[in-house]
Parts: C-alpha cells; sequence; structure tokens
C-alpha cells in the first residue's frame, strides 16, 4: 500500500486548491521530505485531508465533543465536517493510493453547503471510489460502500492506519512516562489489544450463566413429577370404560336427533303445502284481474284486419293537404316573381344616368393631374437635400455629445483615482504606529506574537496543573485513610460470617438426611398404591357391568335399524310407480318441443299481424327462432325425474341389503350381551375377593420403617384414629382416594403421614439454604477485605504518583515562564506599535494577535492601493487633454450641417406652397376615384340587366309551377274519396265506428304481445301449482305414515334431545379429563427425559467454561488482558530495540521484572546498568519514543506492505547530533522502500532533505502549499 498524491481545497486555512505529487518529482526522487510552515499555517490540514478521504475520519478530531455551531446547522466538535473553511460554500479532499492489489484507485471525499453557498446548512458528506485506470466506481454510492471497499484495497483500518501510517510520537512518550494503569490504557489505544479484555470478561460472563442455566434446569426437574406405575396403569384401565359411557351417550343423542329431524321434516311438509295453497289462491285472484286484458286482446285481433283501410284514409287525407299547401304556395311564387320583374326594370334605367355621369366628370380632371405630378417630382428633390442636410447635423451633434460624455468620464474616474488616494492615506493613518512596520517585518512580527502567546499560555497551564494537582493530593491521602478503616470494618465482618457458617453447619448435622425423607415419600406411593388397587378392581367390576348394558342397548338398536331399513323399503316400493310415471309425462313433453325445433320453414312463413295457420295466434314469439331455452327445460326435468327414479331403486336395494347386515348384527349383539353379563359377575366376584390387608400391611411396614423416625411422629405406629382426616388434594390422587371401597380414615392417615414427611424435607432444604448462604456471606466478607486491601494500596500508590505529578508540574511551571521572558524580549524592537493598536502585551491573545495580523495586512494593500491610484491618476490626465480637443472639432462640424440643414427646409416650404395651391393633394388617388366611379356605373347596369332576365326566367317557372300544383291538388282529392269509401265499407262489415276502431289500434303490439305472455305465464304457473299441491300432500302422507320406532311426542323431543346431549357431554368431560391426565403425564415423563438430556449436556458445558474462566476469565477482564498485553510490550520492546540500534545503540528496553507492564532502560555503556525511563534527557526521550513508533508502524505493516510513513512531530527538543541521527535513521527508511514525510518547525530539518513542502499563511486566515525543490 502506497499513498500516490494529496489534493483538496476549501479545507481550514487551504482555501485554495492544492495538490502533493507524492509519485511525481521532487517528492518521488526525494524519497524523505519535509512538510514546514509557522504555527496554524495548515500542516496538520494536509494530514487531515489524507485521513478524512480514506476512513471520513481524522486523529485530531476524534470522538463526539461539545456541539458548535448555530442552533440550525448545530453538530459536535468532532464532526469531520468542521474541516470546511468559514464561509467557503464547498470543500473536497481527494487521495490516490496504490491498493494491496496493485491497482491505483481514487477516494475523494467532499463536503458543502446546501446550494453551495456560504450561509447554507451543512449537508452530509459524500464519499466516491474510482479505479484510476478504467475509470469506472469500484463500489456503491452510499458511504459505508465506499468506506469498506477502501479499507479492503488498503488492507488497514483506522486504528491501524495510524499506528502504520500516520506516527505521532507524543503518545509514546506519555507511554514511557505513565505508570502500568495508564500505560496499559496507551498500549489498548496503540496496538488494539482491547479485544482481549473484552474476551476475559465474556468468558467470566459466560462461565457464570452455563451455572446459572445448570441451577436453572435442575430446579426444574424438581417441579415435574410424573405419576407413578401403578396409578398409570390404573388410570389406562379405567379409559375403555369412559369410551363405552360416552359411545352409549352418543347413541342416545343420535337416536333422539333421528326423532327430531323426523318432526322437523313433518313441519316442512306441512309447511309447503300450506304455501302451494296460499299460492294458487294467488293466482287465481291474479287470473281475475287479468280478465280485462284477456278481452282487450280479444278485440285488438277482431280490429287488426280494419288496420290497413285506415292507414291508407291518414294517408290520401295527409296527401291531399300537402297538394292544397302546395298550390297555394305555387300561387304565392307567382305573384312574388311579378313584383321582382317590375324591380328590376327601375334599377336598370338609374344605372344607365349614374354611367353617363361618372364618364363625363373624368374627362374634365386631366389637366389638372399632369401639373400636379410636375410638381410632386420638384418637391422628392427638394425633400431629398433637406432629408441629407438634417442627417449630416445629427451625425455631428452625436459626435459632438460623445466627446463631451469622454471629457465628462475621464473627470469623474480623476475624481475617483483622487478619492482612492485619500482613502488609501486615511487608512494607514487610521492605524497609527502600526503604518511604521515594513511589509517584509510583519510575519516575523506576528510569529514573534504567537510565541509570546503561546508561552504565556504554557505558563498559564502549568500554574493551573500545580494547582490541580496540590488540590488532588488531600483527597488521596483522605481515601487512603479511608481504606484503612473499611479493612478493618471488613476483617471483622469476616469472622463474624465464619462463626455463623460454623453454628449453621452444625445444625444441619442434626437433621435427618435428604435421601432417607425422599426414601420415605418413594414408601407413601407404594401404601398410596396399594390403596388405590382395590379402588380399581372395584371399578373394573362397574365397568363389565356397563359393557354388558352397552352390548344388550347394541342389540336393541339392531332390531330398531331392521325395522327401520324395512320402512325405508316400503316406502320406496310405492314411490317408485308414481315416479315411472312422471318420467314417461316429461319424456313425452321433451320430445314434443324436440319435435318444434323442426318447423323451421313454417316458421319462417310467419308474418306479424298474420294469423298463424296451425293455431290461429297473431303473436308469434318464435318466429325468428326456435324455442330452445323450452327444450332445454323440458329436458333437463326429464333428467331429474330420471335420477329421481334412479334414486328410488338405489334406495331400494340399499335398505334390502341393511335389512340383511342388520339381522346380522342383531344377532351378533345378542351373542356379545350374553358374553359381556358373563364378564361382568367374574369381575364382581374378583372384586369381592380383594384383600384389604394387603393395603393395611403395607402401610403399616411403611410407618415402622420411616415414619416413626420423624420428628413429632406418634410412637404406637400407623391407626385411623391418628389420622387427621384432611382430604387429598394432589390431583392425580383424587379420584382413587374417593372411591368407595377406600376408608376415608385411612385415607387421612396416610395424608397426614405424607405431610409430615414434606415438612421434614423442606426443613432439611432449608437448613442446607441457610449454610450456603452463611459460605457466601463469609465469601463476600473475604472479598471485600481483599478489595479494600487492593485500594488501600492503589490509593498509597496513587498518592506518590501525584506528588511525582507535583514535582514534574513545578519543573514545567519554570521551563514556561523563562519562554515567556524570552518571547517578550524578542518582541521589543515593535512593542509600542503593537501596544498602540492592541494596548498592552499582557492582555494579548489570540483575538488580538488575528486583530493585528488583519490591521498589518491592511497596512500593505493600502500602500499598493495608493501606489496603483497615483500611476492611473497621471494617465488619466494627459487622456483628459486629448478628449477637450476633439470635443471642440466635433462642435464646429456642427454648427455648418446646421446651416446646410435650414437651407434646404426653405426650399421645400416654396414648392410645397405651390403644390397646395393647385388644390390636389392625391393625384393617383384621384384618378383612381374617377375610373373607379366609371367602372362601378358600367357593373351597375350589367348587373341591373342580368337581374331583370333573372325575374323573367323566374316569372315563367312560377306560371308552370303553378299549373302542376293546381293538377295535383285535383288528384289527391279523389284519391282521398276513394280511401274514405273503403273504409267506411269495411267499418259497416266489422259493425264498429271509426273512433272504438282508432282506440283499439292505438294501443302497441309490444304491449299485447306482453299481456299474452303474461296471461300464458299465469296459467302455466296454475297448472304447475295444482301439480306442486299434489306432491306436497303426497309426500306429507307418506311421512306421517312411516314414523321412527319409539317416536317421542313433538312436545317432550326437545327436552329429551337436550337432557341426552348433557349426558353426553359429561360422558366426554369425563373422558376429556381421564385422557387429559395421561396426556399430561405422557408430557411430564418425556419433558423429564429431556430435562434430564439438557442437564447431562450442560454440566458438560459448565465444566468447559469453567476451565477456561479459571485460565482467562475475570470480571473486570484484567487478566487475559495483562496476559496479552505482556505479550505485546515484549514484541513491541523487540523491535524498538532494533529501531534503536540504529537511533541510540547506548540503549536498549526490557520489561521491568514483577511489574505487570513495567518498562526499564538498559545502558549498554555502563555495563548494561539498568534506568529508570524518567532518568533520560528530553532528547533520549525522544529518540526512544521514535523507535516505539516506528517499531509499532512495523509491526502493523507485517501483515500489509506499507511503502508511506507520515510523522507529526516537531524535532525541536534535539541537539544537532541527535538531529543527525535521527535523519539517517529516516534516510535509512527510505532505502528500505518507505517515502517518509516529517511534519515539522525546524529549519535544519527542511534544508536537509532535497524536497519540502512548505505551507506558508497568505493574509485573511488563508495559506497555500508549494512543493520546493
Amino acid at each position: 500500500m502506497k499513498i500516490l498524491a494529496i489534493r483538496g481545497e476549501g479545507l481550514a486555512s487551504l482555501a485554495r486548491r492544492f495538490e502533493l505529487a507524492l509519485d511525481a518529482s521532487p517528492l518521488r526522487d526525494a524519497g524523505v521530505f519535509a512538510i514546514v510552515g509557522p504555527t496554524g499555517a495548515g500542516k496538520s490540514t494536509l494530514l487531515d485531508a489524507l485521513c478524512v478521504a480514506l476512513y471520513d475520519r481524522t486523529p485530531r478530531l476524534t470522538g463526539r465533543g461539545e456541539r458548535i455551531g448555530t442552533e440550525e446547522d448545530a453538530r459536535t466538535a468532532g464532526d469531520p465536517r468542521n474541516l470546511l473553511r468559514r464561509g467557503a460554500g464547498r470543500g473536497h479532499a481527494e487521495v490516490d493510493f496504490r491498493g494491496i492489489d496493485g491497482r491505483v484507485y481514487r477516494a475523494r471525499w467532499e463536503v458543502r453547503r446546501a446550494r453551495g453557498q456560504p450561509d447554507g446548512r451543512l449537508q452530509d458528506t459524500t464519499m466516491s471510489l474510482v479505479d484510476v485506470d478504467t475509470g469506472r466506481a469500484v463500489s456503491g454510492t452510499r458511504k459505508g460502500e465506499v468506506l469498506a471497499a477502501i479499507e479492503e484495497r488498503l488492507g488497514l483500518s483506522f486504528a491501524q492506519f495510524q499506528r502504520a501510517v500516520l506516527l505521532a510520537q507524543g503518545r509514546f512518550a506519555a507511554f514511557l512516562e505513565a505508570d502500568d494503569r495508564d500505560r496499559a490504557e496507551l498500549l489498548e489505544r496503540m496496538t488494539g489489544t482491547e479485544i482481549y479484555g473484552r474476551i476475559s470478561i465474556e468468558a467470566a460472563r459466560r462461565a457464570r450463566e452455563e451455572r446459572s442455566a445448570l441451577e436453572r434446569l435442575e430446579e426444574g426437574l424438581a417441579y415435574v413429577a410424573p405419576m407413578d406405575d401403578e396409578a398409570r396403569r390404573a388410570q389406562e384401565a379405567s379409559l375403555p370404560e369412559r369410551r363405552l359411557e360416552v359411545a352409549r351417550a352418543a347413541e342416545r343423542v343420535k337416536t333422539l336427533e333421528a326423532h327430531a329431524r323426523w318432526w322437523n321434516e313433518r313441519d316442512l311438509w306441512a309447511r309447503e303445502e300450506a304455501d302451494s295453497r296460499r299460492e294458487l289462491a294467488e293466482l287465481d285472484g291474479q287470473l281475475d284481474l287479468a280478465e280485462a286484458r284477456r278481452r282487450d286482446i280479444e278485440e285488438a285481433q277482431l280490429a287488426e284486419p280494419l288496420r290497413a283501410p285506415l292507414e291508407a284514409l291518414d294517408r290520401a287525407e295527409q296527401a291531399a293537404r300537402g297538394a292544397r299547401d302546395a298550390h297555394v304556395a305555387a300561387d304565392a311564387v307567382v305573384a312574388s316573381a311579378e313584383r321582382a320583374r317590375a324591380e328590376a326594370n327601375e334599377a336598370l334605367a338609374r344605372a344607365d344616368a349614374e354611367e353617363r355621369d361618372a364618364r363625363a366628370r373624368a374627362d374634365a380632371l386631366g389637366p389638372v393631374v399632369r401639373e400636379g405630378r410636375a410638381l410632386d417630382r420638384e418637391l422628392a428633390v427638394a425633400r431629398t437635400r433637406m432629408d441629407e442636410s438634417a442627417a449630416r447635423a445629427s451625425r455631428a451633434a452625436e459626435v459632438s455629445a460623445r466627446r463631451g460624455a469622454e471629457r465628462a468620464a475621464h473627470g469623474a474616474r480623476l475624481a475617483t483615482l483622487h478619492d482612492q488616494i485619500a482613502s488609501a492615506v486615511a487608512r494607514r493613518r487610521a492605524l497609527g504606529e502600526l503604518d511604521g512596520i515594513a511589509e517584509d517585518d510583519a510575519a516575523r512580527v506576528i510569529e514573534r506574537l504567537e510565541r509570546l502567546i503561546a508561552a504565556r499560555d504554557a505558563l498559564r497551564e502549568a500554574a493551573e496543573r500545580r494547582e490541580r494537582v496540590a488540590a488532588q493530593t488531600a483527597p488521596r491521602t483522605r481515601a487512603l485513610e479511608e481504606a484503612i478503616l473499611d479493612a478493618q470494618r471488613w476483617r471483622a465482618a469476616l469472622d463474624a460470617a465464619t462463626e455463623r457458617l460454623a453454628s449453621r453447619r452444625d445444625a444441619l448435622g442434626r437433621e435427618l438426611p435428604a435421601h432417607e425423607l425422599r426414601d420415605a415419600l418413594e414408601r407413601f406411593g407404594a401404601a398410596r398404591s396399594a390403596l388405590v388397587t382395590i379402588g380399581e378392581a372395584a371399578r373394573r367390576a362397574s365397568a363389565a357391568a356397563a359393557r354388558a348394558a352397552t352390548v344388550r342397548a347394541s342389540e336393541r338398536a339392531a332390531r330398531l335399524a331392521v325395522e327401520r331399513a324395512e320402512a325405508r323399503r316400503a316406502a320406496a316400493l310405492s314411490a317408485l310407480p308414481s315416479a315411472r310415471a312422471r318420467l314417461v309425462e316429461a319424456e313425452r313433453a321433451r320430445d314434443l318441443a324436440a319435435a318444434m325445433l323442426d318447423f323451421a320453414q313454417l316458421r319462417s312463413e310467419l308474418r306479424d299481424g298474420d294469423a298463424c295457420p296451425l293455431c290461429g295466434a297473431l303473436d308469434h314469439p318464435y318466429a325468428r327462432h326456435a324455442p330452445a331455452a323450452l327444450v332445454d327445460a323440458q329436458r333437463a326435468r326429464a333428467a331429474e325425474l330420471r335420477e329421481a327414479v334412479v334414486a328410488l331403486e338405489r334406495t331400494l336395494a340399499t335398505a334390502e341389503a341393511e335389512i340383511g347386515s342388520e339381522r346380522v348384527a342383531s344377532q351378533r349383539a345378542a351373542e356379545a350381551a350374553v358374553a359381556a353379563e358373563r364378564e361382568a359377575t367374574e369381575e364382581s366376584e374378583r372384586a369381592r375377593q380383594a384383600s384389604r390387608a394387603r393395603a393395611l400391611e403395607s402401610l403399616a411396614a411403611w410407618w415402622s420403617s420411616a415414619g416413626t423416625r420423624l420428628a413429632g411422629a406418634p410412637s404406637e405406629g400407623l391407626h385411623p384414629g391418628g389420622a387427621t382426616g384432611a382430604p387429598l388434594v394432589t390431583p392425580m390422587w383424587a379420584e382413587p382416594l374417593a372411591s368407595r371401597e377406600i376408608d376415608d380414615a385411612w385415607a387421612g392417615a396416610l395424608e397426614d403421614a405424607r405431610a409430615r414427611v414434606l415438612a421434614a424435607l423442606s426443613a432439611r432444604e432449608g437448613a442446607e439454604r441457610a449454610v450456603e448462604g452463611a459460605s457466601q456471606e463469609r465469601d463476600r466478607a473475604a472479598s471485600g477485605l481483599a478489595q479494600v486491601e487492593r485500594a488501600a494500596r492503589d490509593a498509597e500508590g496513587a498518592l506518590e504518583a501525584v506528588r511525582h505529578a507535583a514535582a514534574e508540574h513545578q519543573r514545567e511551571h519554570a521551563r514556561a515562564l523563562a519562554e515567556l521572558e524570552e518571547s517578550a524580549a524578542r518582541i521589543a524592537t515593535w512593542r509600542a506599535a503593537v501596544e498602540a493598536h492592541v494596548g498592552s502585551l499582557d492582555e494579548l491573545d489570540r483575538v488580538k494577535l488575528l486583530d493585528v495580523q488583519r490591521a498589518l495586512a491592511t497596512c500593505a494593500e493600502a500602500r499598493r492601493d495608493e501606489a496603483r491610484a497615483r500611476t492611473a491618476l497621471a494617465a488619466l490626465e494627459t487622456d483628459a487633454a486629448r478628449a477637450a480637443d476633439a470635443e471642440a472639432g466635433a462642435k464646429r462640424d456642427e454648427d455648418d450641417a446646421r446651416a446646410a440643414r435650414a437651407r434646404a427646409e426653405a426650399e421645400v416650404a416654396a414648392i410645397a406652397a405651390r403644390r397646395s395651391a393647385l388644390g390636389a393633394d392625391d393625384l393617383d388617388a384621384l384618378e383612381a376615384a374617377a375610373r373607379t366611379a366609371c367602372d362601378r356605373g358600367r357593373a351597375s347596369r350589367e348587373s341591373a340587366a342580368q337581374a331583370r332576365a333573372r325575374a323573367e326566367t323566374a316569372l315563367a317557372a312560377a306560371l308552370e309551377a303553378a299549373s302542376a300544383a293546381a293538377r295535383a291538388h285535383a288528384e289527391r282529392a279523389r284519391e282521398l274519396h276513394e280511401a274514405r269509401a273503403r273504409l267506411d265499407d269495411a267499418l259497416r262489415a266489422s259493425g264498429l265506428d271509426e273512433r272504438a276502431l282508432r282506440r283499439v289500434l292505438a294501443r302497441p303490439r309490444e304491449e299485447l304481445a306482453a299481456w299474452r305472455r303474461e296471461l300464458a305465464v299465469l296459467d302455466e304457473r296454475r297448472a304447475r301449482g295444482h301439480a306442486v299441491l299434489a306432491e306436497r300432500v303426497r309426500r306429507r302422507e307418506a311421512h306421517d305414515a312411516a314414523p321412527p320406532d319409539g317416536l317421542v311426542a313433538r312436545d317432550a323431543i326437545d327436552r329429551e334431545l337436550a337432557r341426552a346431549r348433557e349426558a353426553e357431554n359429561v360422558a366426554r368431560r369425563f373422558l376429556a379429563s381421564l385422557e387429559d391426565a395421561l396426556a399430561r403425564d405422557d408430557r411430564q415423563r418425556a419433558e423429564r427425559a429431556e430435562i434430564v438430556r439438557r442437564i447431562e449436556a450442560q454440566r458438560a458445558r459448565v465444566g468447559t467454561w469453567a476451565t477456561l474462566e479459571a485460565l482467562i476469565g475475570s470480571a473486570d477482564g484484567k487478566r487475559f488482558r495483562v496476559f496479552a498485553q505482556g505479550l505485546t510490550l515484549e514484541l513491541l520492546l523487540d523491535h524498538a530495540n532494533a529501531q534503536l540500534d540504529r537511533l541510540a545503540p547506548r540503549y536498549a528496553l526490557r520489561r521491568t521484572p514483577g511489574a505487570e507492564l513495567g518498562v526499564q532502560v538498559v545502558d549498554r555503556e555502563m555495563g548494561d546498568e539498568i534506568r529508570g525511563i524518567k532518568s533520560l534527557s528530553g532528547g533520549e526521550t525522544f529518540l526512544v519514543s521514535l523507535a516505539l513508533a516506528l517499531a509499532l508502524a512495523s509491526m502493523t505493516a507485517r501483515r500489509v506492505p506499507v511503502d508511506s510513513l507520515f510523522i507529526d512531530e516537531g524535532f525541536g527538543g534535539l541537539d544537532a547530533e541527535s538531529l543527525e541521527v535521527v535523519l539517517a535513521a529516516l534516510d535509512a527508511l527510505q532505502a528500505s522502500g518507505r517515502q517518509v514525510g516529517v511534519v515539522s518547525h525546524v529549519a535544519a530539518m527542511a534544508e536537509r532533505f532535497a524536497a519540502r513542502v512548505e505551507v506558508r499563511p497568505a493574509g485573511h486566515a488563508e495559506s497555500v502549499v508549494e512543493v520546493v525543490s
């Protein structure tokens, strides 16, 4: 990895664009170069640009810090956007580098304000990464993706980059002088070993978690208690009996539901029969109301033949009225044509007179036009001469005005330059004595003032540190005293906890052992199982009797099924003949409808209004298409009836098959009933023979072996009279112990004994917890004592460190005071001028220094402005003189042009007067008007002649049309008379009058057709309704004839069904509770096995993590962190000693024996004498810290080859010989292939190298970057 170029713009003091081409001459050839410049010029900004372009972070702005900026633009002090220069709208940093893959990339970081304006809000930064060779982006557009791609190609994280590429020796000097605790923190930050502390903490935390998980599993195992095997077998044995009870209850519900369905079906058939009767009554009423429409349809059929004569009469009357109107209109046209001909004759006479008058006026106008044209030509020539004179005068006036404006502008510029000179002089005078400081001396003045301020700040900071150290001494002393008192208190607490632990262990030894108490509980379970066995025997006898009753019920149900199947067979036999008859009728109707489809030729001959030759109807609904819907309906009905016949036949066959199978089932049920009764008798006998003596012996044996050893137990043994009588509450025992065959007194005695065993076991566990609590209390007291003793040692060490720091800060205060006095002496030459501007130097700060810097820059700028203004003034005075001469010549030319224009205007006025006397202003218009008048008269005469000819033609046409209209009128009147006669003959033949005929025929044919369809639908619905009623009556009667066996009365069926369902629910609840208990026991057994398996696995994990905790784990992470930091420190010291062999061969670094992170110096020239770090001089300390920095860089670069190195260190504390040693070491680094850049203030550094980068202030808080070879 190598840095090839650094570019940027608008960053802090580097406002202008800058570029450091590290891969080009002279920096490439130099190998080692210096970055030099005064304090605050912007040297560190170059390194900031390098960091933000690659990582969007800088070492100087690490952390969040306090918030700065305005309320609308607030940001943290650690925000990298703070690099944007104040007053800049945008800025950027750009770095070219060669990645670990050998390719060259360009990383760019940009920051801008809204709209690119200086007053806009800061926007989010953007980053990009481009392959320089291809020009294509190599990552996404999101900043996170770009950062990941850059880090991948660099091969270094930001922390590694600070250790391998960008070094600051100040951290290593602090590392050398720090104590073990501070050195550990610095070592973590410099080497990235903080992960080992987190690993140690995580190992301890994980071990605690695993132990807690094991304890939770073991506690959970105690709460999982499944049934014992005997109780489990008893529960499983009663399961078939419960299921049989549920089956019997479900069969009873099924039977009653069948009775309820029969009653519901009967109600349904009765309601449908009533509905059919009601619908028939409604149809009869609708047909009565439709009789009037039926009569209207008959009248329409009678009047339909008279429609044609009536329509012919209407057409004849309309034609006669049209002919009469046409005749009248033709006579009116003839009269209008005669009037038009008279008007045309009068217009022709007027047009002839107008044409003669126009020709006479045109002949008299000729001489006047010729004279006017001659005068117009003379006037045009004179006006041309006048316009040329006016143009010359205008041009001369413009030239004169322009020359005058130039002269005025020169005057204004002269005044402006005089003002500028006066302003520059006033600015210099306003600055007072600062004007006496030469421009070349200004930079030195500012630099020395900066040193003065820095020295005073250092003095003030040293005094503050000295005061803080003094303030820290007293609290540390008090802390040491308090730690000693705490140690005494914790030691007393430890002794008391130890005594309590011993007493509780003695008390625990006197209690009954826990394993004997658990053995007692197991014996109690065995006794309880013996009692349960007796109850189970009685229940099995009862279950056998119930099974016998169930089998008898099954036999009766089989007989009922046979009877119901015979009833269904009889019903199917009775319904089958009528269904087959309806099927035959439906197939006949279907065939008839299909035959209608073949009358296509006859349908095509039907005409609206004509009677049908087959049925005589006037309405032909199927004249255009076949009644396909009717045919489809008939086919569907035939198919439906066929399916009904097939269903009846299938029902008949099914009923016969059921009769045979149910008879076989009835016979088998009878045989099973006999067997079940025999089994019930045997089970009852076995229940009577079951002996209670075995249960009593088991209870007595348990009490003699375990119960008599309990605290407070009766010595006479276990008897029913000694029982407490308290009922058992454990769910899995509730049903067996409540059996009628078990004596309540024995159950109470058993429960009382069990309660005493449980109480003893609980007391034992409580005692064990008390012992464990006392032990933990003692451990806490011991731990507290150890912590207090460590705190006392830490407080004593801290007090010693504070005292040492106080002495060091006293020395720093003395050095700062000397520096302040030296800086004040150097500024004595210009002291008066500076104090005159800002007051006493004792009050000088950074703000006033910036004011002085601006004032000096203002002086220099004012001098330059004055010189430029005076030079411009001399040149402008010469130009003003030339402008005055040009203005005078322009005035003379303007006067001559005005005189020529006056002469031309006089000539034009004379000719215009003669032309005006002639009286004809526009000769062309006058001549054109005369011609137009002649043409208009001629056109008027021709138009009038044409109009008279058209009027003659129109009159002739009108006379012809009037004659034709008269003939047509006579013909239409004859036709009307004939039509009237034909209609009268038809009316007399039909017996109708014309008014009644028109009323009947006025009704629309569509309405009559709709009435016919409605009547047909009503007739069809009535016929279908009668058929449906007959079918429903038959179905209801058939249903009443076949009720089920043992039919429950209608008013009692709901009540009986509710009782049966409740009985079924009770039986199902009992079965569900039993199945639930078994399922719960299954789950508990599986859960217990799973918990046991998990406990074994967890114990293995606890062992692993306990071992790891013993090796590296600790609550504060110190154990593994110190171990890893020790190894890292040894490796770092090995690399540093390799660097010291070149930088300072006299010294070597070595770990301090017995200290965690102590470092000591070996003086090889003094016989390997061991020296402390603080015994080294300032230059020696710098060389050692530089060796550490180079060592850390080489350690970090082992995985990734790094060919660039930047050292941010002033080198100001070295003498000439040490400086040469450092430079030789840097040359050795360069010889190994690295390019090294050194940030320094030392002049010898800049002169020593072949190339350097100079950062020079340019005024107004700006600096320029220049590469010098």
